[in-house]
């Protein structure tokens, strides 16, 4: 397995294995004021809305770091389901292991359900050779 391989399979058994969830949760600090709004028609409410072309259902969208490792192949195909079904967008993680001649078949699932917007990203150090390169 190439080191690229082997950092997206780290992330898999990190999220399997290890105790991942933070200390604290911001949230318990919020207090919410319930507010009735019996003159709101729930049906009128469009959650909606339009990106760089595409309509999502709503403003969300799906991240994963597992691209790039074959193993991953399901877990992000898995996440396009989802998002498909429900509208939102997804982004297949950084392209980094793609770029490195990684397994491409984890990103490219994405392409078997149709999710609204796809996206991924870069980093400078991926398209820029590094001075140890």
């Amino acid at each position: 397995m190439r080191p690229i391989e082997n950092r997206k399979a780290d992330h898999i058994q990190i999220c399997l294995e290890e105790a991942i969830t933070p200390t604290m949760n911001h949230w318990d600090n919020v207090r919410l004021i319930h507010r009735a709004l019996p003159e709101v028609d729930m049906d009128d409410i469009d959650t909606s809305i339009a990106i760089m072309g595409k309509r999502l259902e709503f403003p969300l969208i799906v991240t994963a770091i597992t691209g790039g490792y074959d193993v991953a192949h399901k877990i992000n195909g898995n996440i396009a389901e989802a998002c498909a079904r429900t509208g939102v967008g997804m982004g297949v993680g950084s392209q980094r292991a793609a770029l490195e001649h990684g397994d491409d078949g984890s990103y490219a699932v994405v392409r078997e359900h149709d999710v609204p917007l796809v996206i991924g990203n870069v980093g400078a150090p991926q398209l820029v050779p590094q001075g140890n390169k």
